[in-house]
């Protein structure tokens, strides 16, 4: 996926955590490689260990990249849990 399509999705789900009443984090981390990734934590005592992380990564098809944001998405929303 190109960066500004990734940095996008990074923006978005950045600001609909800024909107949520979810205890999260949306972090964007670049590599020495070049590759660049964006993990979304969420905050829970219905986890083992009170928290669960979604990881995408740059090199992953835009399919895969969509879905991830989404189910995060929804976790923000309220609507689920990080499987």
């Amino acid at each position: 996926m190109n960066k500004e399509k990734f940095l996008r999705i990074q923006r978005e789900l950045d600001r609909t955590r800024m909107y949520s009443d979810c205890v999260c984090e949306v972090k964007g981390t670049s590599y020495d490689d070049g590759q660049n990734s964006i993990v979304f934590t969420h905050y829970d005592s219905r986890y083992p260990y009170n928290n669960n992380s979604i990881f995408i990564y740059d090199f992953q098809d835009d399919e895969a990249i969509e879905k991830l944001a989404n189910k995060a998405k929804e976790v923000m929303s309220g609507e689920a849990l990080i499987e």
